[in-house]
């Protein structure tokens, strides 16, 4: 005898189980749905994938909503490599984006990571050029006289005249040797 069956597989009142199967010879058969009576109701029972799918899909849900939280918080910079930062909260609510730009505070112009390091980098850097190595000025631009300049500079003309012919002037001070 083959085709679908049904039959009583549990009775514990008021709870009773009830297996549809198919049979396919008189040894075999292979089940195809579960139903529960409670109180005179029937109810199908879920099948595993059904049922795993479920708890799955409760149990990850909470995980995505809290890494998609967890996300807004995580930085990335290339010298301190990820960090936290939880000085926002935020925004719950699509209205709570809509606030003006004159209601919200003005944050801070930089980080404590960025003032450390700028001040470090400072520091290294007037460690390697000190202030004493700096030019001075002697006359500040104030004090001077301002230049006249329908006065021409005087030329030496004893050192245009004494310039060699290949336009190179000799230098007084040194001697050139002869090649021999």
């Amino acid at each position: 005898m083959t085709g679908i069956q049904y039959v009583l597989w549990s009775a514990q009142p008021p709870l009773y189980v009830i297996c549809k199967h198919r049979r396919n010879n008189m040894q075999n058969v292979t089940p195809l749905a579960y139903y529960y009576v409670i109180n005179g109701t029937v109810y199908q029972a879920p099948d595993v994938y059904t049922f795993v799918q479920s708890r799955l899909l409760g149990a990850v849900e909470p995980l995505k909503n809290a890494f998609d939280q967890v996300i807004q918080y995580s930085r990335y910079n290339v010298a301190k490599g990820y960090y936290w930062q939880f000085d926002k909260k935020p925004a719950t609510k699509k209205d709570d984006e809509k606030v003006s730009e004159e209601e919200k505070p003005l944050q801070a112009r930089s980080t404590h990571f960025q003032k450390t390091r700028t001040h470090m980098l400072m520091q290294n850097l007037f460690e390697m050029f000190p202030a004493g190595n700096s030019l001075s000025i002697s006359d500040p631009p104030g004090n001077s006289e301002p230049m006249d300049t329908d006065v021409k500079p005087e030329v030496n003309e004893e050192a245009t005249h004494s310039q060699p012919a290949d336009g190179n002037a000799a230098n007084p001070g040194t001697s050139v040797a002869k090649s021999k």
